[in-house]
């Protein structure tokens, strides 16, 4: 009797892990389609028994991992999103519903090459991690002279992705000149476009690799499309 309900158990455990492997395969080929994505996601969806969560449409938690992709022309890598409270029933995970599957709320990070922030400067200027900020320097054209030029560079989120923010400008090694004089001129967008799931920009922080960005946002429809 006990080897028995044992074997019942482990059939059991291995339908609900089988039947959990194929959920995360249907969602990532969907999501890579729905999103122009150049490879698969890695998606996982935690929580056991899977098959129970089925049973109720409901799921603790998804979690999608990008390596590389672009948003507006802007290469991003190591997006990794978490989405809670999700919902759907079986027919739409696996795709056979065309209603998309939504989520009440879904954060990610990722992370900007500072390569591709820096083509957004003027020509000249090139910028480099310091500390929380960024530090900008170069050579630029004031009243008519080619000067050299330094700045404290902040980036923060916008509406429209990232936006740098002069706090600090300075024209030699001892000249100082109000924001507004050669500010203008290092105050950039680098605009993200449509994030996978249309995320929007939260926060921005300087690291060694580039800008990590936070995205938010509340009721994502995903895995439409395929």
């Amino acid at each position: 009797m006990l080897v028995a309900l044992f074997a019942v158990v482990m059939v059991l455990a291995v339908a609900d892990r089988i039947a959990v492997i194929i959920a995360e395969h249907k969602i990532s080929d969907r999501v890579a389609s729905a999103y122009a994505l150049p490879a698969r996601p890695a998606v996982r969806i935690t929580g056991f028994p899977f098959l129970a969560q089925v049973a109720a449409g409901k799921y603790h938690s998804v979690k999608i991992r990008v390596g590389s992709f672009a948003a507006g022309g802007v290469p991003l890598t190591g997006l990794d999103a978490r989405l809670t409270g999700v919902r759907a029933s079986i027919a739409q995970v696996l795709g056979h519903n065309p209603r998309p599957v939504t989520a009440r709320h879904a954060s990610a990070t990722a992370t900007v090459p500072l390569s591709a922030v820096g083509s957004r400067l003027p020509p000249g200027i090139t910028l480099r991690p310091d500390g929380a900020a960024l530090r900008v320097g170069g050579t630029a054209r004031y009243f008519g002279l080619d000067l050299p030029v330094s700045a404290t560079v902040r980036p923060a989120a916008s509406p429209f992705g990232i936006a740098l923010i002069p706090e600090q400008v300075h024209v030699g090694s001892v000249i100082s000149v109000p924001a507004c004089s050669l500010a203008g001129r290092l105050h950039v967008t680098v605009p993200l476009g449509t994030l996978p799931l249309r995320l929007k920009v939260t926060s921005v922080r300087v690291e060694p690799a580039g800008l990590r960005i936070s995205a938010a946002g509340q009721d994502v429809h995903f895995a439409t499309g395929g």
